[in-house]
């Protein structure tokens, strides 16, 4: 009797999961079901390895989902089985070559465009909510282990930083000012940002 349930496509990516200590890599894998909704278990047999993994329960239709594979770190033939109440389902083999281990570093980047997105004095308090939440993510990161991994903010230019100083209580001018400290955040010692093509030379010396 033929299964209702095929593994319709298995496409690695070049992104890995931390599993406890394990290193294990994304995949996106592809079930089309033309029967009942039911739970699901995915073999994954190479060589040198072999485990069973609950997908969860699958519904009808096509469904898409990511699961993480064991890192294989060499060229070979990954043997892939679908199961249901303990009764194969399907089969598949797909070659299978290691992605490199990339190392991404984000940078948060912000540019203060006043009056362009907004009116100048929304465009202010918006910029105050966002410095609510730059501290809020210093503090939530400011006791990580790995200096690099804290979150880090540059404040393009100090006039807006001066508006959210005299709008916004001690206690989180305070904060600011321990965050600034602490290399978490700076601020630039230009105070506007200025389309240079309009100013003139008082203006821009003024700027330094």
């Amino acid at each position: 009797m033929a299964s209702s349930v095929r593994i319709a496509s298995v496409e690695p990516s070049v992104f890995f999961v931390r599993e406890g200590e394990t290193l294990r890599q994304v995949v996106r894998l592809a079930l089309e079901n033309e029967g009942d909704e039911r739970e699901f278990y995915l073999g994954v047999r190479a060589e040198g390895l072999e485990e069973l993994r609950p997908l969860g329960s699958v519904g009808a239709g096509r469904v898409v989902s990511e699961v993480s594979f064991p890192d294989i770190r060499c060229p070979t033939e990954v043997h892939l089985s679908l199961w249901a109440a303990g009764v194969l389902q399907d089969e598949a083999r797909i070659p299978w070559k290691p992605e490199k281990h990339w190392e991404v570093y984000l940078v948060h980047y912000a540019h203060h465009d006043l009056g362009y997105t907004d009116l100048p004095d929304k465009v202010l308090a918006e910029y105050d909510g966002f410095m609510d939440q730059v501290l809020r993510y210093c503090q939530e990161t400011e006791d990580w282990p790995e200096e690099e991994a804290k979150f880090r903010y540059l404040c393009e230019q100090s006039w807006s930083v001066v508006h959210f100083v005299e709008h916004r209580p001690p206690e989180v001018v305070e904060r600011l000012a321990h965050f600034i400290r602490n290399g978490q955040i700076e601020v630039s010692a230009l105070f506007a940002n200025e389309i240079q093509e309009l100013c003139g030379h008082e203006e821009l010396i003024r700027l330094l």
